[in-house]
């Protein structure tokens, strides 16, 4: 501790240095609490906060404002998780629950199903610790999380490489009917899979799977994508009246 103001003097009664061991040799006990109870009672001997920190594995600052709390406070809400800011709230539309939840069931993209568990388990109001525990990661992973979707919303889960978003493509429900439609049209195969790859990206998959998945490049696909985004169903359509006209030109000079 640096020359200057002492540390203020803690002596504990019977009963409060009892509870503070009964705290640290329950297993049950937060591993934050029994850190919490070791610097009171080295607090009590006279140590120095730089002396406890080092022993605990905190900071001087932490185990000062500790002293300070027990001094005011005694054991009153010892026990209790302390709590800080409250995370902000997460709100999900329809839609954007309905593209989280079909993420989670994709096998194609672990990472994305995890981002997508944490935060449906986030717009179920959790704290970021509860979700932290119900994940499997860190408090803190969950906290960017939530930060991130509440800033970029969907995009901000979907990664592709490092620093680069995709944008969401989301579908009404006239788009999607039309999509499956063309998909399955067989007198334009360009047709058909351009309706397929718009189809797949609505689902979340990246660029590089949508390209495995129906035999374009990441670079073809990532043009449909941004078309789409641009120009909705005529972007789909590009060509597709050339290749009518042509055909129809066709059949009329065989039947001459």
């Amino acid at each position: 501790m640096h020359p200057g103001k002492s540390a203020p003097k803690l002596q504990l009664m019977l009963k409060e240095r009892r509870s503070l061991k009964r705290l640290i040799a329950d297993k049950k006990s937060p591993r934050a609490l029994v850190r919490r109870s070791r610097a009171i009672l080295g607090c009590a001997e006279g140590k120095t906060n730089r002396a406890v920190a080092q022993e605990v594995g905190v900071t001087d600052l932490s185990v000062g404002k500790w002293r300070k709390h027990f001094l005011r406070h005694r054991l009153k809400g010892f026990a209790q998780e302390r709590r800080g800011k409250r995370p902000q709230t997460i709100r999900l539309s329809s839609n954007e629950r309905r593209h989280l939840e079909a993420w989670i069931r994709s096998s194609q993209s672990p990472g994305l199903a995890l981002r997508s568990r944490v935060i449906l388990q986030c717009a179920q109001g959790k704290t970021n610790i509860a979700v932290a525990r119900g994940t499997g990661i860190s408090k803190l992973t969950v906290g960017k999380l939530r930060g991130r979707f509440l800033v970029a919303r969907l995009a901000s889960l979907q990664r592709q490489r490092a620093g680069r978003h995709l944008a969401p493509l989301t579908l009404n429900r006239e788009e999607h009917e039309t999509l499956e439609m063309w998909s399955a049209y067989s007198s334009s195969a360009a047709l058909a899979r351009r309706a397929h790859v718009i189809l797949s990206c609505a689902l979340g998959r990246t660029n590089i799977a949508v390209a495995k998945e129906v035999g374009l490049s990441e670079r073809a696909v990532g043009y449909i994508r941004r078309r789409f985004l641009e120009d909705r169903l005529d972007a789909i359509t590009f060509g597709y009246e050339l290749h009518v006209r042509r055909i129809g030109a066709l059949a009329h000079t065989r039947t001459q």
